[in-house]
Formats: C-alpha cells, sequence, structure tokens
C-alpha cells in the first residue's frame, strides 16, 4: 500500500525522478484492461476513479468540531509522522483548515519519506503517531510480539477501489494480460516489508504489501511466480524505467499510474486490488501502546476529528485545492488520478485482511488485528 507506504508503501509525492518531464494540458489516456475490448482496438475504457476525486477539497471547507484533548506531545500537542501523499489528504487538510483545533486537538504534522522511517520514530518516541501503510507496521508489531511496548491502530485511513494500485507495460511490449507477466522483470516500490536481500535473486516472492497484493492476483491467473522477478526502486523512478526499457513491467500507485499513462501510453495489465484483493484496507493510523494509555483522551478526540475529516471527503468538490498543495501534483494530475476510499470508521475484520494476506504470502505469522485495536 501507498503500500511506503513502505512497503504498501506510499511514495514520498513530493519525489520526482530529473527526467520525468509532466505533461502541461495532456488528456488522460484511456486505460485498457485487460480482456476488455480496448485490448484487442476496441471501445476505450475511462477509469471512473477520477471523478471521485474531486471530493477531497471539502475537507478545507468543513470545520467546527467540539470536545477537549489533552494532547500528547511537548506542551500538549500531538505529534504525528506523515507521508503527504492521495491516502493523508484528509490528515493534512484537517490540521491546515483548522479542524483538529476546532476539536480541542494540538497536532503537529512531521513530514517523512518512508514509512520504515516513520516505524522507527515511532518506535523511538521521536514522534506520538504515525500514518502509513499497514505493511510495515504490521510487521514491526509482529516482531515486537507481547512485549510491553505495541503498536497499536489507532484508526483506519485509507482502502483500495478499482485502479489505486496496477501493474502497467507499455503498448506494444506484447503485454497485455496477467498470464504474460510470467518470466518477466516487475518495477516495485523499494521501502519494503521484508529486506530485499533476504529474497531469492531472481524471484517472485512478495517483499512489501504492493507486492503481496499483486502476487495474489497474479497467482488467481496461475502465472509461476517462480519465474517472476521483483525489482525494487523508488516510485518516482519507476516510469523511466520502464521507458528506457530497463523492466518490462511497474507496479505504482498515484500520481505514477497517471504519469506512465500520459507520458508512455502505458497500459493496465492487472489491478493489484481486485478479486480477493478487491476494497483491502491500505493505509492507517497508528501509536505505542505506552502512550496511547497515558492520552486517551487526545487519542479519543483525534479520532473524532479524524473520522469527520474523512467522512467529509465523499463530499463534491475541486481536488485540485487539495492535492498539488499536499502532494506536490500538477492540477492535471489532481483532477485525473485516482483516489481510494477514506473509511470513517475502523472495521477490525477488514484490516485483518491484510494481516491474513500477509500471512498467505509468508510474510508474517499470525496476527490478531483486534488486539492491536484502540477502541
Amino acid at each position: 500500500m501507498r503500500l511506503t507506504a513502505a512497503g504498501m508503501s506510499r511514495p514520498a509525492w513530493t519525489e520526482h525522478a530529473p527526467d520525468q518531464a509532466r505533461p502541461a494540458q495532456l488528456p488522460r489516456p484511456a486505460r485498457r484492461r485487460p480482456g476488455h475490448p480496448a485490448a484487442a482496438g476496441g471501445s476505450r475504457w475511462i477509469r471512473p476513479g477520477a471523478v471521485a476525486a474531486a471530493a477531497l477539497s471539502a475537507l478545507a471547507l468543513a470545520a467546527g468540531c467540539s470536545g477537549t484533548g489533552s494532547g500528547g506531545g511537548t506542551g500538549g500537542t500531538i505529534t504525528i509522522g506523515a507521508i503527504p501523499g492521495v491516502d493523508t489528504v484528509p490528515l493534512f487538510s484537517a490540521e491546515h483548515s483548522g479542524r483538529f483545533a476546532a476539536g480541542g486537538v494540538s497536532l503537529q504534522i512531521k513530514k517523512y519519506t518512508s514509512v520504515t522511517a516513520e516505524v522507527a520514530a515511532l518506535k523511538n518516541g521521536q514522534i506520538n503517531m504515525a500514518a502509513g501503510d499497514y505493511g510495515p507496521f504490521l510487521a514491526a508489531q509482529a516482531q515486537e510480539g507481547n512485549g510491553s511496548q505495541q503498536i497499536k491502530i489507532v484508526a483506519d485511513g485509507y482502502d483500495a477501489t478499482q485502479g489505486v494500485l496496477e501493474i502497467l507495460a507499455l503498448p506494444h511490449a506484447h503485454i497485455t494480460s496477467p498470464p504474460d507477466l510470467a518470466g518477466k522483470k516487475i518495477a516495485t516500490p523499494s521501502d519494503a516489508l521484508v529486506n530485499s536481500q533476504n529474497q531469492a535473486a531472481g524471484s517472485g516472492t512478495p517483499d512489501s504489501l504492493d507486492t503481496a497484493a499483486a502476487t495474489s492476483v497474479l497467482r488467481s491467473f496461475n502465472v509461476n511466480m517462480g519465474t517472476v522477478t521483483w525489482d525494487p526502486m523508488a516510485q518516482s523512478a519507476e516510469v523511466a524505467a520502464l521507458k528506457n526499457h530497463q523492466v518490462d513491467a511497474i507496479l505504482v500507485n498515484e500520481p505514477y499510474i497517471y504519469q506512465a499513462q500520459a507520458q508512455l501510453g502505458a497500459i493496465e495489465v492487472l489491478d493489484a486490488c481486485s478479486g480477493a484483493t478487491a476494497g483491502l484496507p491500505l493505509s492507517g493510523y497508528f501509536a505505542m501502546s505506552t502512550w496511547a494509555a497515558g492520552h486517551a483522551d487526545a487519542v479519543s478526540d483525534f479520532k473524532s476529528v479524524l473520522n469527520k475529516a474523512q467522512a467529509s471527503s465523499a463530499m463534491d468538490g475541486p481536488v485540485q485545492s487539495n492535492l498539488p498543495g499536499y502532494t506536490g501534483m500538477t492540477r492535471l494530475e489532481a483532477n485525473l488520478v485516482t483516489v481510494g476510499n477514506y473509511p470513517p470508521t475502523t472495521n477490525a475484520s477488514e484490516v485483518q485482511r491484510v494481516a491474513g494476506l500477509l500471512n498467505n504470502q509468508g510474510l508474517l505469522g499470525v496476527l490478531s488485528v483486534s488486539s492491536m485495536m484502540i477502541r
């Protein structure tokens, strides 16, 4: 998600490869789905998620939550780590518009470029909370076990919809359906759940939530994963790697899906959040158990404001007023990228699907998400 997310790792949206010049006025190319008539030159299919992206701007307009909070950092302030991205727009918008302050929460957002760094900062007490992809945080909790310090889930943050995480290939590359990916090298986000050095060379073994989701779908098409090579790199470098034929395909989320399609005419080969992985929770909000127990009122107030901000993201409005400011996207990208869901409540059974997927792919042991939830 982001796996930055680490792993689903969320990328640093403000980071772009030098040679990834963005077109100023290019229309979004049509996506071709595997097996869809467009793949054979038929009618073109435009993803519906781009329209839903307009919902984000309403966050800055809505304010006025009541409540009192004790805060959690220096001077009663909660310090939260976050990577600016599509998944964290409700957080940044609510803080910028004064929504947290109106709800009695003094919030300071500390920006990071990887979830790996966020996990370390959370465990070391440098931040009180963190927003990031589930993969690395669930893995960190699995390593902690039942010790006195545990990672707790404060709230669900961002769930997949169709088209938020895809494998893309160049047109005319003779890769138009999932079975065509057998024997291919696929670039994947580098902020991994499992150190790539622990993976067998040339192996299709997943090392992140992103690759675990993609692997699940590929296996449903009977692709021999032993012939697939994952090539970890920064998402900002993946489009250039595809352009230069360094890889056969790329696994990316937004805005890199849009960039690959607009710049290279790339086509969708596989939606990594489809079938068994459809609607998969991708990122959430986390805190260490000791801090959360000592600041229960602050956590409660934070959740209350966040949940309302998440609910507000379903309202219509011009997306460019939020996404460009918080993610570094251009206004054109902001208008055309696919946006997932911002759940206003947290469903433990849904988040358990993430732990189950990682377990099925051999990345985690059995992990109870319910025991990690802050009620």
